[in-house]
């Protein structure tokens, strides 16, 4: 038999039955808490944790498209050098809304990053530094 969220859905292997402060159950998917460096464009992983980027050129982190499973889960893309010109730019893009207004996300700050948490198959951003 399978455990079953207030939506009556069963959950998948490493997910967690969570209580919301409505008292509503959730299945979550936590962090594998992985840091990843890349200096290329990337296509994240729902499990990815923290996305390290150092630029060579322009590059492009592309956000998994995230399901009801994955409620809760956070991923975090950071700029992990200084930004030197229009040649070098990061951009974090999503086929789904980043809080319901955008599908791109420039990072063109030194270390800049954002924290972003997926709900309701959208990215909403939790933390901007």
């Amino acid at each position: 038999k399978a455990l079953i969220d207030g939506d009556g859905n069963s959950g998948t292997p490493g997910q967690i039955l969570s209580t919301t402060a409505s008292n509503t159950t959730r299945w979550i998917s936590p962090s594998q808490g992985l840091i990843r460096l890349e200096t290329g464009n990337y296509n994240a992983l729902i499990q990815d944790g923290t996305i390290l980027v150092q630029p060579a050129g322009a590059v492009t982190i592309t956000l998994p498209t995230p399901t009801l499973a994955d409620n809760g889960t956070s991923l975090t893309v950071k700029r992990a050098s200084t930004y030197t010109g229009a040649s070098d730019t990061l951009t974090v893009t999503s086929t789904v809304p980043i809080d319901q207004s955008t599908n791109n996300l420039n990072l063109n700050v030194s270390y800049q990053g954002y924290t972003l948490q997926a709900y309701g198959g959208a990215w909403y951003i939790t933390q901007r530094f």
